[in-house]
């Protein structure tokens, strides 16, 4: 009961608020990826001295190669059902970001595939690991499968930049009073879109971690909430308390 009733208070509070919820998701979507590509690249950067003819370096690589082959099938699983879904939506008058999101779907899976087609040729490279004492064919082939890696999860962040920006689009073209503070997330959105789209998965792991910490700096700012929905926010938070004050002073007075 005390569970349904908080449920039914915070969506009230989010309508009354005009809270958008759909906003922050998306953000949360983005963060968590770049915070995860962060992640990754420098535990690679840790890794990035590996020695040949070594079990635990075959191993090390061998492990990366699944990984990045596993994530890279799922994705463009799921970027081909997004695909189909949306060449069957009927939406009259498409907005220019609208109609580009199929080109960027469309593009993403390409991407995707081409990846997992490049992983599942290094397949029959990795065996020859377990004999080799050539350590340039080891970091040759450790950079191919990292850039790989990286090469999805970088579509990734670039689809969930693409789409938080076709939110507050949508957004922008439905209020009327807030219009600033739409064009200034979105000028926010698109210079992140713009620089993951800059980012070279091939290039060295140190650049791609700066130009990570870069965007990051900028994600947060874009769950700032309109003018009006932070003065609501103030008011709730202001005036709720005193509100059960009121009423608690009402039932012991009684």
């Amino acid at each position: 009961m005390g569970t349904a009733l908080a449920s039914f208070v915070a969506g009230a509070l989010i309508v009354f608020t005009m809270f958008d919820q759909t906003q922050v998701t998306k953000v949360d979507d983005i963060q968590g990826s770049i915070k995860e590509m962060r992640s990754k690249v420098q535990f690679w950067q840790n890794e990035s001295t590996l020695s040949p003819d070594n079990g635990k370096t075959y191993n090390w690589i061998n492990s990366q190669h699944s990984n990045a082959l596993e994530e890279s099938k799922d994705y463009l699983t799921y970027l081909k059902k997004e695909s189909e879904k949306w060449e069957k939506l009927e939406i009259k008058n498409l907005s220019e970001l609208q109609g580009e999101k199929r080109a960027i779907l469309t593009n993403a899976a390409a991407i995707t595939e081409s990846t997992v087609k490049n992983l599942e040729g290094l397949k029959f490279k990795l065996p020859s690991l377990k004999s080799t004492t050539d350590s340039l064919q080891v970091d040759v082939l450790d950079k191919k499968i990292v850039s790989l890696a990286l090469q999805t999860k970088l579509v990734k962040a670039r689809v969930y930049a693409f789409e938080l920006l076709m939110h507050l689009e949508t957004k922008s073209l439905e209020t009327k009073n807030s219009r600033e503070h739409y064009d200034e997330l979105m000028e926010n959105i698109a210079w992140v879109n713009s620089k993951l789209a800059s980012i070279d998965a091939s290039e060295p792991l140190s650049t791609v971690n700066q130009s990570l910490s870069e965007i990051e700096n900028k994600i947060a700012p874009l769950k700032k909430q309109t003018p009006y929905t932070l003065l609501m926010m103030r008011i709730v938070e202001i005036g709720l308390p005193l509100l059960l004050c009121i009423f608690s002073l009402f039932f012991i007075l009684r």
